[in-house]
């Protein structure tokens, strides 16, 4: 069971949140991390986030995130929207 770290309140809008968490609960054996931008991660690695706008990035391997991509009509993320970078 996953649990959500003992924070102060979050900048993340809470529907957003309550989704972002309950995602996690599916998985076994995973953890929220951060606060103000939650993450989880694997080994150091982190696979999927959540700023504090509720927007969420999920790292996929290549080939699954071209199949997400036309599946969801989803976008590759552009963190930091002055310096675009694509993440």
């Amino acid at each position: 069971m996953s649990k959500a770290p003992k924070t102060t309140a979050s900048p993340i809008p809470a529907d957003r949140l309550a989704l972002y968490d309950a995602m996690i609960a599916a998985v076994p054996g995973v953890e929220r991390k951060g606060a103000a931008n939650a993450y989880t991660s694997l080994n150091r690695n982190m696979y999927s986030y959540m700023n504090a706008h509720g927007v969420l990035a999920l790292k996929l391997a290549p080939g699954e995130r071209e199949a997400f991509i036309a599946r969801h009509d989803a976008k590759l993320h552009q963190a930091h929207a002055l310096c675009r970078r694509t993440m």
